[in-house]
């Protein structure tokens, strides 16, 4: 099963280079087209995405309700106004839906007195 799943992979990362390398010139003009953006230039980012990310959240509970489906509630608690918040609950957002595949609120409490 393993070297299935292997074989598979390789196939899957060849089809995947072929598409990569084939489909610019179509999306770039799809995106002109459809999309209405002019473009005046693209530049290549050339990167893997590779992360490790421990997060460890503040609240974290499965909410069972009468009026809709069940939920993730998600509050992080902070003394202060920090400019990478929106980020942060970002990456904690895209973490818990694809660990759990299912809505998620997330709130933030501010605790610092003084309005930013």
């Amino acid at each position: 099963m393993k070297k299935q799943n292997k074989i598979k992979d390789k196939e899957n990362k060849q089809y995947d280079k072929i598409f990569k390398e084939n489909i610019e010139p179509v999306f770039l003009a799809l995106c002109e087209n459809y999309l209405q953006i002019e473009i005046e230039k693209t530049e290549e980012i050339k990167d893997k995405l590779q992360t490790t990310l421990e997060r460890e959240p503040d609240f974290l509970k499965i909410i069972h309700s009468k009026r809709r489906e069940k939920f993730i509630l998600h509050i992080e608690f902070q003394s202060k106004d920090e400019s990478d918040m929106i980020y942060r609950m970002q990456e904690y957002y895209a973490i818990l839906r694809k660990k759990y595949q299912m809505p998620i609120e997330q709130i933030v409490v501010y605790l610092d007195k003084n309005p930013s």
